[in-house]
């Protein structure tokens, strides 16, 4: 996570006169020592704000602050793009460039274009705000790229409505639904194909070859990232269907989908390291902890959303996963 995000953050409740460092313990020299910044202080700096902050719609603010040269190349990438629609998929494409908790993706529906946002780590409490953030991250490439300031959007959120659910049409352009699988905005095919205020040819370019450097350094093994982003959008949806029908897709289905045969697959895992048991072991463990989190639901409700129909595998998942049994993780997380 860019440490500039938080030191943004730290600014706005500054302005409220709220001190988030002393909340947190944490220094500007310790934020200010690296480019990136570990999810958990990011997080530390996000809960203290929520708690402190008498605003409760305060991340639709703080993302509409983040204007588009916060993010660097990948912000470069999307407005230079020659359309909308090429820039909103540029913008998923490198958006974990900028962090490594969300998953994004581009999908056409008709002419539509759609933009889903998927968060691979354990937010808790803090989804609504996180996804709040991204969806002004979203209006503020738009704006740059259509000079407009009204567009007829559709909004889907992965929960349930918040207490300040009413808020959010303040904020975002057109319709907002609640309860949805993963996050999303669906952008409408006049929109897709209208040509970029900022479009520039050699920028884009240039732009894009830093987003894909950025990709390579940070996630030195582009294969294992893959699959995982494959995986990651079973569990999210299974996680969040109000009955899970999604399938965790098999070594071969993941495969077929990355365009490899199944013995290509598992022999690139391998060498770097890593196994298709493993990269699921590690998502189920987020979204596990995630569940637990939330608290609403029963042990074999969870084991169903993670894949497990059988009680006794995922009992054995979760010791080997997190060193215990579901109900004794249940136990622990009611106090």
């Amino acid at each position: 996570m860019p440490s500039a995000y938080a030191l943004n953050l730290i600014e706005v409740a500054r302005q409220q006169g709220i001190d988030l460092l002393e909340a947190t313990g944490l220094s500007l020299s310790e934020l200010e020592a690296d480019v990136y910044i570990s999810l958990s202080v990011y997080l530390r700096v996000v809960n203290s704000f929520d708690r402190l902050s008498p605003d409760d719609a305060w991340a639709f603010d703080f993302g509409q602050r983040l204007g588009i040269n916060a993010h660097g190349a990948l912000g470069l990438a999307a407005v230079s793009a020659p359309t909308v629609g090429a820039g909103m998929i540029s913008l998923c494409r490198y958006l974990r460039t900028r962090t490594c908790s969300l998953d994004a993706a581009t999908m056409l529906s008709g002419e539509d274009l759609i933009g889903e946002f998927i968060h691979n780590a354990e937010m808790g409490r803090q989804l609504p705000h996180a996804c709040e953030t991204v969806a002004m991250i979203v209006q503020n490439f738009l704006t740059a790229t259509t000079g407009r300031v009204s567009l007829p959007l559709r909004w889907r959120f992965p929960y349930p409505m918040p207490a300040h659910g009413h808020r959010y049409a303040d904020f975002l352009w057109g319709k907002v639904e609640f309860g949805a699988t993963t996050m999303q905005v669906v952008l409408p095919g006049a929109l897709v194909m209208l040509s970029s205020l900022l479009k520039d040819q050699a920028l884009s370019a240039a732009a894009e070859r830093k987003c894909a450097e950025l990709l390579q350094t940070l996630y030195a093994n582009p294969d294992v990232e893959a699959v995982r982003s494959v995986l990651n959008k079973a569990y999210g949806s299974r996680v969040r269907e109000s009955r899970p029908t999604t399938r965790i897709p098999t070594a071969s289905e993941i495969a077929l989908s990355l365009h490899i045969s199944t013995r290509t697959l598992m022999r690139r895992l391998h060498a770097a390291d890593s196994s298709l048991k493993r990269i699921k072991d590690q998502l189920a463990t987020s979204y596990l902890r995630e569940m637990l989190s939330v608290g609403q639901y029963s042990a074999s409700e969870m084991g169903q959303r993670l894949g497990y129909d059988n009680p006794g595998n995922f009992t054995r998942a979760c010791r080997r996963m997190l060193n215990d049994t579901p109900q004794a993780l249940l136990r622990a997380a009611r106090h």
